[in-house]
C-alpha cells in the first residue's frame, strides 16, 4: 500500500496578484528541496523551517503536505492531522480554483487517514477514510488521487480475502494511472496484482507484474519501490524453493530500507530472511531474525507485522516439539489476525493450530480448525490454502478411520 505521493500545485496567475510574489519565493524554495539542490539531510528541517515561516494557508497546506510524506514514522501523522483540519477549515470558505486546491489537500488528508487506520487494524475506520477520499477526488476530478484510492481500497479487500474485489480495484488504479501516464503509481498497481497472481499460485503471471514493477522502478529511481520489489520477487523464489536467490532479494531490500530509515520494512526483511534460515533448517537463526523483527513491530505498533511474527516463532517452537509454546504464539498470531481482519493470515494460523492438535492426537481439536481453516480459504478462493485445508481434513478423517 503506498500513501499519496503530494506534487507541489503551481497556483493560478490571477493568485499571485492577491498574495505576493511571497507565496512564490515560498513555493519555489520547497520545489528547490524536492529536487535535491538543498541537501536531503536538511530536507526535512527546511520544510519545518518554511511551515514555521508561512504567511498564507496554501503554501502552509503545500509545505505540511510534503511533510506528511517526508517526516520518519511517529512525526508524519501530525502533521497529516494539521494538514486535515486545515484543508477542511479553508474549503468552508474557500471558493474557484482555490476551493479545489483545499479539496485536494483534503482528500490527500484523508487517504492518509485511511493508511493510519488500516495500519492499526481497523477495517472499517480504513474504508470510511479512503471512500470520503474518493469521493473528494472523483468530485474535483484529480486522477492521480482516485487511482491511489482505488489502490487502497484494493489492499483492504485484498487482507480481507475479497479477491474479486480487490483484482476490480487494483485494475481501475492500473488503467488510470497508465491513462495519466503515472510510472511510479503503475509500478505500485502491477506489484498489488503480482501478489494476487501469487498468491493464485499463477507464478509466471506474478514474476510478470513483478519484474515489470521492478524495472519501472528502476527506471524512475524509486529506492524504496525498488526495495518492494526485490522483497516480492524474494518471496516468489522462496515459494519455488531457490532460496539462494530468495535471500540475496532479501539483502538487497534490506540494505536499502536500512537506508532509508523504515523501521516497518526492515522488521519485514528480518521476517523474510528468517523464513530462509528455516528452511534451511538453521531454527536457531531463524528464530534470532524472527524476534529481531518481533521488536521493531512492537516498538511500532504493527499489529500485522506482530501477528506474522508470533505466526513465525510459533513454528520454530513447533519443530522443536515444544508444542505448548508453539500454540501459545499461534493463538496470539490468530487473535491479532482476526483484529486486522487478515483472512489470508486467518487461514494459515488456524492450519498450523490444526496441526498442532493432529500430532498431539486431539482430534476433535484439530477438526474444528481444519473446517475453520476450509471455510475461510474456500471464502477467499485461494487454490493453495484450500489445498492444504483439504489435505489436512483428509490426514484427520484417515488417523480417526473415516475413510470414507
Amino acid at each position: 500500500m503506498n500513501k499519496p505521493f503530494f506534487h507541489i500545485q503551481m497556483f493560478a496567475a490571477s493568485h499571485w496578484a492577491v498574495v505576493g510574489g511571497w507565496v512564490l519565493r515560498q513555493t519555489l524554495f520547497i520545489l528547490l528541496i524536492f529536487i535535491g539542490y538543498i541537501p536531503h539531510a536538511q530536507n526535512i528541517d527546511s520544510l519545518k523551517l518554511a511551515l514555521k515561516n508561512a504567511n498564507h494557508d496554501t503554501v502552509r497546506c503545500n509545505v505540511l503536505s510534503w511533510l506528511s510524506e517526508t517526516a520518519p514514522e511517529g512525526e508524519w501523522e501530525k502533521y497529516n492531522e494539521q494538514l486535515l483540519k486545515l484543508s477542511e477549515q479553508k474549503i468552508r470558505s474557500a471558493s474557484g480554483k482555490e476551493l479545489i486546491k483545499y479539496k485536494n489537500y483534503y482528500a490527500a488528508a484523508l487517504n492518509s487517514m485511511g493508511y493510519i487506520y488500516d495500519h492499526k487494524g481497523d477495517v472499517k475506520k480504513a474504508l470510511e477514510y479512503y471512500g470520503m477520499s474518493l469521493r473528494m477526488q472523483q468530485e474535483t476530478g484529480d486522477k492521480s488521487g482516485m487511482a491511489t484510492s482505488f489502490n487502497n481500497l484494493g489492499v483492504v479487500y485484498n487482507n480481507q480475502g475479497n479477491i474479486s474485489k480487490a483484482l476490480e480495484y487494483y485494475n481501475k488504479s492500473l488503467k488510470i494511472r497508465e491513462d495519466i501516464g503515472d510510472k511510479s503509481g503503475i509500478a505500485y498497481s502491477l506489484s498489488n496484482l503480482g501478489f494476487i497472481y501469487n498468491n493464485q499460485g499463477n507464478i509466471p503471471k506474478a514474476l510478470e507484474c513483478y519484474n515489470k514493477s521492478l524495472k519501472i522502478r528502476e527506471e524512475i529511481g524509486d529506492k524504496r519501490g525498488i526495495a518492494h520489489s526485490h522483497i516480492y520477487i524474494g518471496f516468489v523464489y522462496q515459494k519455488q524453493g531457490e532460496l539462494d536467490k530468495a535471500i540475496e532479494c532479501y539483502e538487497k531490500s534490506l540494505q536499502i530500507r536500512e537506508l532509508l530509515g523504515e523501521k516497518r520494512g526492515v522488521a519485514e526483511i528480518y521476517n523474510n530472511i528468517g523464513g530462509i534460515y528455516d528452511a534451511k533448517g538453521e531454527i536457531n537463526r531463524a528464530l534470532e531474525y524472527y524476534n529481531k523483527s518481533l521488536e521493531i513491530m512492537n516498538a511500532i505498533g504493527e499489529k500485522a507485522g506482530i501477528a506474522f511474527s508470533f505466526h513465525n516463532i510459533g513454528n520454530i517452537y513447533d519443530k522443536r516439539g515444544e508444542t505448548d509454546k508453539a500454540l501459545e504464539h499461534y493463538y496470539k498470531s490468530l487473535k491479532l489476525r482476526e483484529e486486522v481482519e487478515d483472512k489470508n493470515g486467518i487461514a494459515h494460523s488456524l492450519h498450523n493450530i490444526g496441526n498442532v492438535y493432529l500430532h498431539q492426537k486431539k482430534y476433535e481439536k484439530a477438526l474444528e480448525y481444519a473446517n475453520r481453516n476450509m471455510q475461510v480459504s474456500s471464502e477467499m478462493g485461494y487454490p493453495e490454502n484450500i489445498r492444504n485445508a483439504a489435505r489436512q481434513l483428509y490426514n484427520i478423517n484417515k488417523q480417526t478411520g473415516k475413510y470414507k
